[in-house]
């Protein structure tokens, strides 16, 4: 009985473990979906080549785009 108990108490224990992993996951990925620069390039991914060619901006450097402020200084 007891080997079964501690059998019992680990699943509750990994249940607990992923329970808050996936809040942390959940967490991060709102972090990320609300950053500024991650919404500027999935707007800049909507457009179509027309637009962007207006803009001056090249579909593959889109995120050269959005960051640049950021990594490209």
């Amino acid at each position: 009985m007891a080997h079964a108990d501690a059998t019992t108490e680990q699943y509750s224990q990994d249940f607990a473990q992923a329970g808050l992993m996936a809040r942390v996951m959940r967490m991060l990925r709102k972090i990320a979906e609300e950053n500024p620069h991650l919404r500027r390039a999935r707007s800049l991914q909507a457009m179509n080549d027309a637009q962007l060619r207006r803009l001056g901006i090249a579909r593959g450097k889109i995120v050269h785009h959005a960051f640049r402020d950021v990594y490209y200084r």
